[in-house]
């Protein structure tokens, strides 16, 4: 019987520490959604507002030199423990037209 207390509490600390990777950093807010499931939120139309509110302030920013577009940039942890970034790209108005996903270290 202690065999397999032994390999549930194994199992348990194994889904703890995947799903700490997951989690957004704290400035991203404290909610306990996964990054996909606050990713997921932003949605095209919103505004900057609506973005920083729903996944926070983005580790960095780039406007482009020829278009009116700008590039919120955010960098987290994904499920299988890769650096990733999720890029939120935004129009002239301020309002989402499209984001990006993908791991920079596969």
């Amino acid at each position: 019987m202690q065999a397999a207390n032994w390999k549930n509490a194994v199992a348990c600390a194994l889904f703890a520490t995947l799903g700490a990777c997951v989690s957004l950093p704290d400035q991203m807010g404290s909610s306990t959604l996964s990054a996909d499931q606050r990713f997921a939120q932003v949605q095209s139309g919103n505004t900057q507002d609506d973005v920083r509110r729903l996944i926070g302030s983005p580790h960095l920013t780039s406007t482009g030199w020829r278009s009116a577009q700008t590039v919120w940039v955010y960098h987290f942890t994904d499920a299988w423990g890769y650096t990733s970034e999720f890029d939120v790209m935004f129009g002239a108005d301020g309002t989402v037209t499209g984001t990006f996903l993908q791991r920079i270290n596969p």
